[in-house]
């Protein structure tokens, strides 16, 4: 008899990204053959594009679901390793790779804020207009101040970490 599978299927996921970590440890990849299997996703062979648009949109929903489990409650980073799968990162390389991936698109997305608010037709703004984006001007300049000073971080290690491979 096979495993009891779990629902929503991207639990199937967690269990098994989770136990293989605890068993072998980092560094490796599930690839997305085996992701669609543990996921339950079964592309067919032809479909309209609607169909496919579907099928990648639930498959993205449940590697979201899947991810922000296995990282908050297993600790384990899945870095997306395009066209392969899902790399399963030492704890040295999420702090490196993981939170720098995160850190460079808010940062891009900050850049975007400021650009909006630098190519405004300034004389058309009311003057509540005009307060509501010097005030906006502010916090965007705070926020990229930021991201691009060196501020000390505040970690909580509270979480029980993973038992190491082979201890026991």
């Amino acid at each position: 008899m096979g495993e009891t599978l779990l629902y929503p299927p991207w639990k199937n996921l967690v269990r098994h990204v989770a136990d293989r970590v605890s068993e072998e440890g980092y560094g490796w990849i599930i690839e997305h053959e085996e992701l669609d299997s543990l996921l339950l996703i079964n592309e067919p062979e032809t479909a309209s594009k609607d169909v496919w648009k579907r099928i990648l949109i639930e498959k993205l929903k449940a590697m979201e679901s899947a991810k922000d489990e296995l990282l908050e409650e297993h600790r384990i980073y899945l870095y997306s390793r395009p066209g392969v799968g899902y790399e399963i990162l030492y704890p040295d390389d999420q702090v490196d790779k993981g939170a720098q991936r995160h850190l460079q698109k808010a940062l891009k997305q900050v850049h975007k804020a400021k650009k909006a608010l630098r190519n405004v037709e300034a004389h058309l703004l009311s003057e509540q207009g005009a307060m509501v984006r010097e005030r906006a001007a502010m916090k965007v300049g705070y926020i990229h101040h930021a991201f691009t000073s060196r501020p000390p971080v505040e970690i909580e290690d509270e979480k029980k970490a993973l038992p190491s491979v082979g201890a026991g």
